[in-house]
């Protein structure tokens, strides 16, 4: 519940960044050996998200992560889809 997604200049957690990079770096390798069979699962995962927008806007007027005091516990993804990099972080 307590997940957001912050810009990583907002995050002042270097060690928990270069860990989640390694991470995804070493999935994405394991991925190529695998082939295509992940493409086919992931494509229809994004349904359901007419709801979200409304949800959105609450979340952005309250403060969140650093801003509530909370320490980070790991980054669980990260997005460049707005043109920022964004990461998901586990407080």
């Amino acid at each position: 519940e307590d997940n957001t997604w912050e810009p990583e200049e907002n995050l002042d957690c270097p060690d928990l960044i270069a860990e989640f990079l390694q991470s995804q770096k070493t999935a994405h390798e394991s991925e190529k050996s695998e082939g295509s069979k992940r493409k086919a699962e992931s494509d229809s995962e994004d349904k359901g998200e007419e709801s979200k927008p409304k949800k959105k806007k609450e979340e952005s007027e309250k403060p969140r992560g650093f801003a509530r005091g909370f320490e980070p516990e790991r980054i669980i993804g990260a997005t460049d889809s707005s043109g920022e990099l964004m990461f998901l972080m586990k407080w």
